[in-house]
């Protein structure tokens, strides 16, 4: 069974559990949310380039990741239609990476460096299914999709003295993926409750090709969050 399917029916599970909570002082209604946070891509980054430079006739010098860290956040809102059900829309900014690579003719000639700049940001829909622990405590799923806006930027230069450099921007890559998440929650008080979670979203981008749309993939993207929600 792949991740997805697991997730997917532990979520599932959870919903089902969760519908026998008593729904008696339950009231619906909408929420605001606001949170910040750390992201992390996962790209083997060397292995795409010398994969797509293999039998080119260059050879890959070095081909590197600056960070595989950066900072994220996300503004949205929600409604909660049930006590264990409910659905949500963010506004999420991933962050960016930075990469640089450098490649040689293999018949010998001048040696090409090149800097990758990537920046990552989407709208995130998705069910949120609840369980409470305690009054004040609970523990949530997400199942949605996110539709990803991902822009690559890239220049190269060579180390000598008057070399020209070059740049291109390709045009952004828009993808709509399947994104799933785990956290908890605190309740403060009858308005505001802080959250914590995790989120994930996968294969984003092309895998790294030499094309103007071949950049690189992630194999998946984590957000690590805390955020507050307002409720009204």
């Amino acid at each position: 069974m792949n991740s997805k399917f697991l997730f997917s029916s532990a979520v599932l599970s959870l919903l089902a559990v969760s519908a026998t909570v008593s729904a008696a002082d339950f009231v619906p209604g909408a929420y605001v949310l606001g949170g910040a946070g750390v992201t992390r891509y996962d790209l083997d980054f060397s292995g795409q380039v010398r994969n797509a430079y293999a039998g080119s006739g260059f050879g890959v010098n070095s081909a590197t990741r600056e960070d595989h860290n950066d900072a994220g956040f996300q503004i949205g809102g929600g409604y909660q239609f049930l006590p264990w059900l409910g659905v949500e829309l963010a506004y999420v900014d991933l962050g960016k990476q930075e990469t640089d690579y450098s490649v040689t003719p293999t018949n010998g000639g001048t040696t090409t460096r090149r800097h990758g700049d990537y920046k990552l940001h989407g709208l995130n829909a998705s069910a949120v299914g609840t369980y409470p622990l305690t009054e004040k405590f609970s523990i949530f799923g997400k199942v949605g999709v996110f539709h990803s806006r991902l822009k690559y930027t890239e220049s190269s230069s060579t180390p000598y003295p008057g070399s020209t450099n070059t740049s291109f921007a390709a045009d952004d890559d828009r993808q709509t993926k399947a994104s799933f998440g785990l956290g908890a929650a605190f309740k403060a008080n009858e308005k505001i409750s802080i959250r914590a979670g995790w989120d994930r979203v996968q294969n984003i981008g092309e895998n790294f090709a030499l094309t103007a749309t071949g950049n690189g993939q992630f194999s998946h993207v984590d957000f690590y969050s805390v955020n507050v929600l307002y409720h009204f």
